[in-house]
């Protein structure tokens, strides 16, 4: 049974009026998108629902295999008819869910990364079992004393606070700012 066969068999079977069968369309068109609707009886709000030979729709908690009778409006019903008016649904699987999935694994390895205490750490963001973390050892970390009169270099690019010559960090940050970012070192809040 298909979406249309379910609003002809409410119309021309259980002779529905046009209002409810405008909610059982709307109840198709929700699930079929995705879209939560609630359930008649108890209001729980699910994908999908069943609808009954009067209209109304409801949980599968609501209603087992010895209903008989609809448990909003207590009218009887035939178990093939409420069988027949169930409308077939393809779901189908969403991919965008793993690629948030990813995307999160991805930003949780640079927060990591970028707020390691010595910044030495590397990710690479192009394996395919998601974002990992390995640490750099510390012999490549490139650190030298300043020279006469030169001061601290910190990075925009990334905002670990720690300058660019001699890795110290710098702690004086004045985060009074719109982006609560230290105008020195580059540091969030």
């Amino acid at each position: 049974v298909n979406w249309s066969e379910t609003l002809e068999m409410l119309r021309d079977v259980h002779k529905v009026d046009d209002t409810s069968v405008n909610l059982v369309n709307n109840f198709i068109y929700r699930c079929t998108n995705g879209e939560l609707s609630g359930c008649q009886q108890c209001g729980i709000q699910l994908q999908t629902l069943f609808v009954i030979p009067c209209s109304h729709l409801v949980c599968p908690e609501c209603i087992d295999s010895q209903t008989t009778s609809c448990p909003v409006c207590e009218n009887p019903f035939d178990i093939d008819h409420f069988q027949k008016l169930q409308p077939g649904i393809d779901f189908q699987f969403n991919p965008n869910l793993e690629e948030e999935k990813k995307d999160r694994e991805s930003k949780r390895a640079l927060t990591r990364a970028f707020s390691s205490p010595n910044n030495n750490a590397v990710v690479d963001l192009e394996e395919t079992e998601g974002a990992e973390e390995r640490e750099v050892d510390e012999t490549q970390v490139r650190t030298r004393r300043h020279k006469k009169g030169e001061a601290c270099k910190y990075s925009r690019e990334y905002s670990d606070g720690r300058c660019l010559i001699c890795r110290e960090e710098h702690f004086d940050c004045n985060f009074d700012n719109a982006e609560q970012r230290c105008s020195i070192c580059n540091k969030y809040a």
